[in-house]
């Protein structure tokens, strides 16, 4: 379960000031997620920022900081390019800061065992390896060689895991970089409520 709250007044200041944050993005409408290498707090409403290789096209960007439990989604506008260097630049908030937090009402169980899973990206199923580090009845955390596109659904071939069911659907609701390989949170979208009961059963 997550909750959306809107922050009323929000300002970068005092959100670095209150907070570690451990997990950066940025997206534009469209787009997959891009990491943010660097932020650096310019005043109470801007930030300069280094992208990861990427230069927005849009002037409308949304940046994604995840705290603890809780995503934060702050709309924000390019309002300069530093000279020479096309993936830093400077943004100020322009709009709604929305707050989404994770609510968590099952454990998470670590299994750490490999499993096959495609993105429902075309017609092709094209199955690769990865591993579930963590399960619990809402998510999962999978671990990837690949980087993944958060636009698309994920379907988890579960057989390996002697699950009651086939397969499991979800999307991907954050993702992290460590060197070379990528852990995804993934939220579990069940078809139907005995669906979710059949996985309960078997974790608790």
């Amino acid at each position: 379960m997550s909750e959306v709250k809107i922050i009323h007044k929000f300002n970068f200041r005092d959100f670095f000031n209150q907070n570690k944050i451990y997990k950066k993005y940025i997206r534009t409408k469209g787009q997959a997620m891009v990491e943010i290498n660097e932020t650096v707090l310019l005043s109470s409403n801007q930030i300069k920022i280094s992208l990861n290789k990427y230069t927005p096209k849009k002037r409308e960007l949304i940046l994604i900081f995840k705290v603890k439990n809780e995503i934060y989604h702050i709309p924000v506008i390019v309002k300069e390019f530093l000279k020479n260097n096309d993936y830093t630049c400077k943004v100020k908030k322009d709009g709604q800061v929305l707050c989404l937090v994770e609510r968590r009402d099952y454990e998470r169980i670590t299994i750490n065992k490999k499993i096959e899973y495609y993105v429902v990206e075309n017609r092709i199923q094209q199955f690769y390896k990865g591993i579930i580090e963590d399960i619990s009845a809402s998510g999962a955390k999978l671990i990837t060689k690949h980087d993944l596109d958060t636009k698309h659904p994920i379907i988890l071939n579960a057989n390996s895991l002697n699950f009651p069911l086939d397969e499991l659907q979800g999307k991907i609701v954050w993702k992290e970089r460590k060197r070379d390989k990528f852990f995804n949170g993934i939220h579990f979208e069940f078809k139907t409520k005995d669906e979710k009961n059949k996985l309960i059963e078997y974790l608790y």
